[in-house]
Formats: C-alpha cells, sequence, structure tokens
C-alpha cells in the first residue's frame, strides 16, 4: 500500500524543501509584526477576533473544545508516538523520520518563538471558554496539527491509492488543520496572526521535515548500494 523510501521523488523533497524556506519566510514576517508591536496588526487582530466571539453558539463551542483536545502537550505526545510506532512497525521509514523531524522540529521552534515574542493572550473582554497562562504567539496547537498532519498529506502521495483517494483523504486532513485553527479563535484564547504563524510555522516544518527524511533515506540507500 506504501511505497518506502525507494519510491522516494527526491525532486518532490526539493520543492518542500522551497516551501519550507517560503513559509518560514512568512512566519518570520509574522512573528516580527507581533514582536515591535504592529498597531495596525493589532486592531486588525482585535477586530477580528471580537467578530467571531459575538458569533458564538452551543454546538460550536463543543465541536472547538473536541476539536483543541487532541493537540494539546498530552494529546499530541500520544497521537506522535502512535504514527511513529506504527510508521516503524510496518517499515515506512519515510513517514516515521518526517514525522520526527517535523513535530520535534516544531515544538521547540514554537515555544522558542513563544517566549522571545512575549505576545500577551487575548484579554479577559474577548470572554475566553478555557484558560491558558502560556505566550500567544504562535499558536502551539495550530503549529502541532500543521506540523503533523501535513506530513500525513505529503506522504499520502506514496500510497498506492488512486488520485481521487489521495485528493479526498488530503482535503480532509487540511479541513481539520484548518479546523483546530478555527477552534483556537472561537475560544478565544489566540489571535489571527498567532493562528496564521502557527499554520504557516507548522506547514514548514512538515515540508522540511520530509526533505530531511527523503535526503537522509537517500545517503542511507547509496551506503547500503
Amino acid at each position: 500500500m506504501f511505497t518506502d523510501q525507494n519510491g522516494t521523488d527526491f525532486s518532490a523533497s526539493r520543492r518542500c524543501l522551497i516551501s519550507a524556506s517560503v513559509c518560514f519566510i512568512c512566519v518570520s514576517v509574522v512573528c516580527l509584526l507581533s514582536f515591535f508591536k504592529s498597531e495596525a496588526v493589532n486592531i486588525i487582530d482585535g477586530s477580528i477576533l471580537e467578530r467571531i466571539v459575538q458569533s458564538r453558539s452551543c454546538v460550536p463551542e463543543t465541536l472547538a473544545l473536541l476539536l483543541s483536545l487532541p493537540f494539546n502537550t498530552g494529546g499530541m505526545l500520544t497521537i506522535t508516538s502512535g504514527v511513529l510506532i506504527w510508521s516503524y512497525l510496518k517499515r515506512i521509514r519515510l513517514l516515521c523520520f518526517s514525522c520526527l523531524f517535523s513535530v520535534s522540529g516544531a515544538s521547540l521552534c514554537s515555544a522558542a518563538l513563544k517566549l522571545s515574542i512575549s505576545r500577551p493572550r487575548p484579554g479577559l473582554s474577548f470572554l475566553p471558554l478555557v484558560r491558558e497562562d502560556f505566550f500567544s504567539m504562535p499558536s502551539g496547537h495550530s503549529t502541532s496539527a500543521a506540523a503533523l498532519l501535513m506530513i500525513i498529506v505529503i506522504c499520502l502521495f506514496h500510497f498506492n491509492l488512486s488520485l481521487s483517494a489521495k485528493i479526498a483523504y488530503s482535503s480532509l486532513i487540511i479541513i481539520g488543520i484548518l479546523g483546530v485553527a478555527w477552534s483556537r479563535l472561537y475560544l478565544a484564547v489566540h489571535y489571527p496572526c498567532d493562528v496564521l504563524a502557527g499554520l504557516l510555522l507548522g506547514t514548514a516544518w512538515a515540508c522540511l521535515g520530509y526533505g530531511l527524511a527523503a535526503a537522509l533515506l537517500k545517503r542511507l540507500k547509496e551506503k547500503a548500494a
């Protein structure tokens, strides 16, 4: 069902590294604007978040809580461990190494950016539905969701599935990533720029993780030859 490193498209890995570079540049721009406390960013962030808060209802509130839950620290450790163990047992080394590089790199980078930027969470005037004490920029949940799930999207195209199936599965996964990002706004624990930075950062690490894993497997294959 899956083509491992022998079927790895190394031109695809180069494209992923280029995509990672673009995403990192975009993340840098968003984070710098927040770091220097751009007034325009604060106004836009506050306005969008206020509109989301005013549109709340009971059913989406439950959905937002359910979407956020798997991507907290404990949930991410559980899901990532499951993916790593499954891919290792199935000998899907590309997915295993990609996931390891992507999730670990994104988590460390997210924590470092939070401490460096030190952006406060949205205030009580936005009526946050859960309590979050750590800094706001970038969104850790959005970063984690993109870093883990985008790796699955990228590696999905190495499965022996029809193109329509690959597109369908990829679309569902991407909708899930966007759902997690939406949930952080709906719960009013992040500003829109926090979520955007998290999505870009996670996607960047997913592309970088895939590129690094493909390069590593290529070198191992050459040594074994």
